[in-house]
């Protein structure tokens, strides 16, 4: 007798079409919604059979099938497409006197929000309030283009107070990474 594993999959699929309908005929006796049930659990585990999860592919063809195709079509759905509004990016860099960038923020807007997804400062150039004329420059271009509330994450070992002192409000706190760091969520309303 073969193993499942070597039989090809035509046959497999006769067997299955047997088993669904031997299945059908016994629960015909059964109410319609025990009968819909029992279809579509069988249904479900049939198509586990056709299903094999991988963890090879470019980051191109995630971004296009997963992200792009898959979870940004069903989100412009499920918000009748204001997920896209004002659909912008903005990027601010800051610079030295020589010109070499010395910090930047970055973000997205979806759903009249900006996120902030990138906020950075050299060492050396830290307490100069670059970093706070950066985020009140990004912030304000959210505003211009009709966002309402601008949110962001950070950990405990990164700048939670200083975005405080921003006007921003702890909205969500992620506990259990190690040395008791923290992840936080925080937003401001623009």
């Amino acid at each position: 007798m073969q193993s499942w594993t070597e039989l090809d999959s035509r046959k497999l699929v006769f067997i299955v079409l047997v088993y669904i309908g031997n299945l059908i005929l016994i629960v015909s006796k059964l109410d319609d919604i025990l009968f819909i049930r029992i279809i579509y659990i069988c249904f479900m585990e049939v198509t586990k059979m056709f299903i094999t999860i991988y963890n090879d592919c470019s980051e191109q063809e995630f971004i296009n099938s997963v992200r792009i195709n898959g979870l940004l079509e069903h989100n412009m759905k499920k918000t009748n497409g204001k997920l896209k509004v004002p659909n912008m990016e903005f990027t601010n860099i800051a610079r030295n006197e020589k010109g070499v960038i010395v910090g930047g923020v970055s973000g997205s807007t979806y759903l009249s929000s900006l996120e902030i997804e990138v906020l950075w400062v050299q060492e050396a150039y830290r307490g100069q309030k670059i970093a706070s004329r950066l985020l009140e420059v990004i912030e304000n271009q959210a505003k211009d283009a009709g966002c309402q509330i601008v949110h962001l994450t950070t950990y405990s070992f990164q700048a939670p107070l200083f975005y405080q002192k921003q006007g921003y409000v702890i909205c969500g706190e992620v506990n259990g990474f190690p040395d008791d760091i923290r992840l936080y969520t925080l937003k401001k309303q623009l």
